[in-house]
């Protein structure tokens, strides 16, 4: 779902992570933001997956990579993580950080 979808689309940073954290919902973004978030915090969600560094961004691409990669990561995410998906290989980190 898309924070739009929750009116939360010119919401700040800070809104959308309370907003993720309270439903328990997993934040996927380009935004290194929300990482920053949790490892100030020292927070252990809510769990957040960052695409960095992929040359095609388009929404149908990272839905793709996102669906062939989600069964791999999905307990570190029920856990608590933050898992960046790259080009050439993913990386999970559980929380806090």
């Amino acid at each position: 779902m898309h924070v739009r979808e929750f009116g939360l689309q010119s919401a700040d940073d800070p809104t959308i992570f309370k907003f993720a954290a309270k439903d328990d919902r997993v934040l996927v973004s380009e935004d290194t933001d929300f990482g920053a978030l949790l490892a100030l915090r020292e927070a252990t969600g809510p769990s957040f997956i960052l695409f960095r560094g992929l040359p095609d961004r388009s929404p149908a691409t990272l839905l793709s990579i996102l669906l062939a990669n989600i069964a791999s990561v999905e307990a570190d995410l029920e856990a608590g993580a933050v898992v960046v998906v790259e080009p050439k290989r993913i990386r999970v980190r559980r929380l806090p950080m």
